[in-house]
């Protein structure tokens, strides 16, 4: 006890500091860091910037997957990024038939015969006769004439339509007279017409007067109708 009052009797505030100041420069500030111990949690949001990363240390698994987008890269770099194109796929298997269409507009409408008959004894001069519903068309007609009188003879033949006459088929033929058989007239005609509303096309033929010596024979009438008819005046 008489020691321990001798040395603290001798302790003052200025030896307490000059020891701890002395105990401080020798020591240094230096701290000891665990192994591990600083991790995601103790690093502040956005510490570890572009300028702390050294070139070329990053690899394609320190990368989330899809944290690049496409507008991220480069133009180089995305067109590196297309790889070469690859083989043809197989040929699929045939599809459905589909359904059959709607019939189209070119249909046909004839009529024809062979028997021979005097134009005085045709019903009202028709020689061939079709109905056909309205629009566009092309019609065509044939008949073979005789004429078995002692002098000539002119019948004539026409058209018509549910519109009345069709422009342009009318023609008179002239047969001589007596003609052997083979040696008949011929009336033959095309036209191009449009028929507002359905109806019956005519071939007629006739003598005026009525003549029982002229002789039609064979005879036809064929009307094709069509998607569209441009006609030239």
């Amino acid at each position: 006890m008489s020691r321990l009052r001798a040395l603290t009797s001798r302790l003052t505030y200025g030896n307490v500091v000059a020891s701890l100041a002395l105990f401080v420069a020798l020591g240094g500030t230096s701290y000891a860091i665990a192994s591990n111990s600083v991790g995601t949690k103790q690093l502040k949001r956005n510490a570890v910037t572009s300028s702390k990363v050294r070139n070329g240390t990053l690899r394609a698994r320190d990368i989330h997957k899809a944290s690049l987008g496409a507008d991220r890269l480069t133009a180089a770099a995305r067109a590196s990024l297309t790889g070469q194109t690859g083989p043809k796929g197989a040929t699929g298997l045939t599809g459905a038939k589909g359904a059959t269409g709607a019939a189209g507009p070119s249909n046909t409408y004839a009529s024809a015969t062979e028997a021979g008959v005097s134009i005085s004894a045709l019903p009202g001069t028709i020689a061939r006769e079709v109905t056909v519903p309205a629009g566009d068309y092309v019609v065509s007609a044939t008949a073979a004439l005789d004429n078995g009188q002692a002098q000539a003879n002119a019948p004539y033949c026409s058209l018509t339509g549910p519109n009345g006459s069709i422009k342009g088929t009318y023609e008179t033929l002239k047969l001589a007279a007596n003609l052997a058989q083979g040696e008949a007239g011929i009336y033959s005609t095309t036209v191009g017409t449009t028929f507002a509303v359905a109806g019956a096309i005519q071939l007629r033929c006739d003598t005026s007067p009525d003549n029982a010596n002229v002789q039609i024979s064979t005879r036809s009438l064929v009307a094709v109708k069509v998607g569209a008819l441009t006609t030239t005046p």
